[in-house]
């Protein structure tokens, strides 16, 4: 009997927590600044403001995803799957004014907040970091830990620390193949 009633209450607190999980996500889909349909926000996903934050569909931000909009935006594709513990921060604080901590600078120059832009049918791997003023082409990779300071051109793989491109996702003709493909024009043994 002890091993059941302890059986059912697993079962309740599990359910009161996928309860909980579902409230919570949708509290923070409701203050983005716009969210698209299946999108999927795992357990401590962060993102302050929430309002700079805009997602197309079917985007999955998984465990610990992390997004920093002070006075900028950041806006997600479609298709689109981030990595856990990625950080993708579109601000910087001023340090360059002599005379004052860097903790005590409030205001902002020129070029400190950045939009970042991440395009559709982008794979963001785990750790990565993205900052601001970057747009991560189409169909493009990031490898997991990168530090994406520039552009990722579309359909590239791009790598390290600062990420530089390291290749491309398909051959030319593999490329206009996908693109016919996932455009609805055809397929593929045509």
């Amino acid at each position: 009997m002890k091993k059941r009633i302890i059986k059912l209450l697993g079962r309740l607190f599990d359910a009161a927590e996928r309860s909980h999980d579902v409230y919570v996500n949708s509290r923070i889909k409701s203050r983005l600044g716009q969210c698209g349909n299946n999108v999927t926000l795992i357990k401590g996903c962060r993102f302050t403001p929430e309002k700079n934050c805009y997602f197309g569909n079917d985007v999955i931000a998984a465990t610990g995803v992390t997004i920093l909009t002070p006075d900028s935006t950041v806006t997600i594709g479609n298709k689109v799957m981030i990595g856990q513990d990625t950080m993708i921060i579109s601000g910087n604080h001023r340090f360059n004014i002599p005379g004052q901590y860097m903790f005590d600078i409030k205001e902002k120059q020129e070029g400190d907040d950045q939009p970042v832009v991440i395009e559709d049918d982008v794979w963001i791997g785990v750790r990565a970091i993205i900052l601001k003023g970057v747009t991560i082409g189409e169909g493009s990779i990031i490898a997991a830990g990168s530090v994406v300071t520039k552009d990722v051109p579309p359909y590239s793989i791009a790598g390290g620390v600062p990420a530089k491109v390291l290749g491309e996702r398909f051959t030319k003709e593999e490329l206009e193949t996908h693109k016919i493909i996932i455009n609805g024009l055809g397929k593929a043994d045509e």
